[in-house]
């Protein structure tokens, strides 16, 4: 394959049972989807195992004079730019049906997100966000109920037949 960055030829290398593949010119890395998941799991069970740290080492981004997108090395398409984990900090590129592009150091970087529990994080993070939208969600429903019309009520029906504004003030004010 062709690295992305245009420099060269990538050439397979497996670390640590990791099979990648690396440009010899800017060393960056790629990998496929299968082996980027299976990177990201272990890395978080050793993270649980071992004890993440309380907050992730911020490790200064490369700094990077120009953006640009690169294209997949399999089909030719210009990948995605997506900040890892939402909240990492690292911008990979990636195909979502061939793989991730690491330019130099991001893999590294990555990894030790990973490893100070900083998916963990994220995914609590997303899990509060999307409860505050579920509450303000349900807010909205009650306050659009209070101020809909109610259906005609009997003249002699007590306060609980008159609906939600009608319990609130006999709570309020103990009277309807």
């Amino acid at each position: 394959r062709a690295c992305p960055r245009g420099c060269g030829t990538l050439r397979r290398l497996s670390l640590g049972g990791v099979e990648l593949e690396e440009c010899g010119q800017c060393s960056g890395v790629w990998l496929t989807p299968e082996v980027f998941q299976k990177l990201c799991a272990e890395e978080e069970r050793r993270s649980v195992f071992l004890g993440a740290e309380l907050q992730a080492r911020h490790t200064p981004a490369a700094s990077v004079t120009t953006v640009r997108y690169v294209p997949c090395p399999d089909c030719g398409k210009l990948m995605n730019r997506v900040n890892f984990g939402k909240r990492s900090g690292v911008v990979v590129d990636a195909c979502a049906q061939h793989g991730t592009w690491f330019d130099a150091d991001e893999l590294r970087r990555v990894v030790e997100f990973v490893r100070d529990g900083g998916l963990e994080r994220a995914r609590a993070h997303e899990r509060m966000e999307l409860e505050e939208e579920r509450r303000l969600l349900a807010a909205k429903q009650n306050i659009a109920a209070w101020g809909a019309p109610q259906p005609s009520q009997a003249k002699d029906a007590g306060p609980e037949a008159n609906g939600a504004v009608s319990q609130i003030l006999l709570r309020l004010f103990g009277t309807f």
